[in-house]
């Protein structure tokens, strides 16, 4: 065997794309001589998503032909079922991170890979990833690629671009600081990541209190660098998403919770309230519903808050930047100067060069367009 993993898909109404990913993971797992298994965490599917699986039991041509039923349960992967490499767990809190978070507990191998139900990966990318994770630790994220894009010429994402003032978020870039070694990063998209089971433990996870959709890429990922890990990609990895729209539905409310809770819960009121202001300051916004929201994510935030506080190695303004004298001339930085970051330092040390980005919104806080917004700066501790 190469390795072992545990395979977390957090789903709701992805059918027929699970199977799909499904089929593809095994494929990619018993290629490469991996130990495998599969969790499917149905959060709150009202589909096929896991009934697709179980059919052949409730199906009477199948109980009833013994040839019928053998090719089911050994050929399909409803024999993954059988086997127990393909196993359930179901979660009616719409959370897409709070239901992977909630799988760990069932999973029996000590490397995890969370991953979308809407993905295909290039051969070995799970070996690859696996290698990584036990050499480096931390999370590794794999390149991503759209559905439709050429194996040739993917065009990948390697990293997010790290963006926090106004909102805390990430853009896809295409930056390298290895083209054929993993190298650092701080943030990626998360349809794709390795773990530790251990060091995910230890760290505490995903914030269940993130809301359907939204806002757990950077959380994670910057918790993992706050306590003293690191995040990297490997671009020996690929993986294919699926960007078109799919059976479920999220609201914007539930994107500015996440987001509100996130920049909370790392970095403190100063940039939960810059994200509560830029919403405060549109045209036709629900006042009170808003503070509502604004309300319930710092009280929900408060243990995570807490916790990390006591355990980070640095604040999230010196993990970014922010405030900080450049030291970098900015020559691999589209001639910016800026501060060296930890993964920009480490990425020197591995690979003798770095390439990444944070963007600090500042200025639009000078633009802010309605008197409530520009009151509640003026009047608030946390913006001086």
């Amino acid at each position: 065997m190469s390795g072992e993993v545990s395979v977390i898909i957090s789903a709701r109404n992805e059918f027929p794309q699970l199977p799909m990913t499904i089929d593809n993971v095994m494929l990619d797992c018993w290629q490469a001589g991996i130990k495998f298994e599969i969790i499917v965490a149905d959060n709150g599917s009202t589909d096929d998503t896991t009934r697709f699986f179980t059919h052949a039991w409730a199906d009477a041509y199948a109980k009833n032909s013994q040839a019928q039923h053998i090719r089911e349960l050994k050929r399909s992967m409803r024999g993954m079922a059988n086997e127990g490499l393909l196993r359930f767990c179901y979660d009616p809190i719409l959370s897409n991170v709070g239901a992977r978070h909630k799988a760990v507990q069932y999973a029996r191998y000590k490397n995890i890979l969370f991953l979308d139900g809407h993905v295909s990966l290039k051969p070995n990318t799970i070996k690859y990833a696996i290698e990584t994770v036990e050499k480096y630790d931390g999370i590794v994220h794999a390149p991503v690629a759209w559905m439709g894009a050429s194996i040739y010429r993917p065009r990948a994402g390697m990293q997010y671009s790290y963006k926090i003032g106004e909102k805390i978020w990430g853009t896809w870039n295409f930056a390298q600081s290895s083209s054929d070694q993993p190298f650092y990063i701080s943030v990626s998209g998360h349809c794709f990541l390795m773990v530790k089971k251990s060091t995910y433990l230890d760290l505490g996870g995903y914030d269940t209190n993130q809301r359907v959709y939204g806002g757990g890429e950077n959380y994670l990922d910057t918790l993992f660098w706050l306590l003293g890990s690191n995040v990297m990609v490997d671009p020996r990895c690929l993986v294919f998403h699926l960007s078109a729209g799919r059976k479920y539905t999220w609201t914007s409310d539930n994107l500015i919770h996440n987001m509100i809770l996130t920049a909370y819960t790392l970095g403190g009121f100063k940039w939960a309230e810059r994200i509560f202001v830029t919403y405060l300051d549109k045209q036709g916004t629900d006042i009170e519903a808003l503070e509502k929201l604004y309300q319930d994510a710092i009280t929900q935030g408060k243990t995570k808050r807490d916790m990390i506080e006591a355990r980070q190695i640095c604040t999230l303004e010196e993990l970014l930047g922010i405030g900080q004298e450049p030291d970098c001339d900015g020559h691999c930085y589209k001639n910016q100067k800026h501060k060296m970051r930890k993964w920009d330092i480490l990425n020197d040390k591995l690979h003798g060069k770095h390439l990444s980005f944070v963007t600090v919104f500042e200025d639009w806080l000078e633009r802010l367009q309605t008197d409530r917004a520009r009151t509640f700066i003026k009047n608030s501790p946390y913006q001086k």
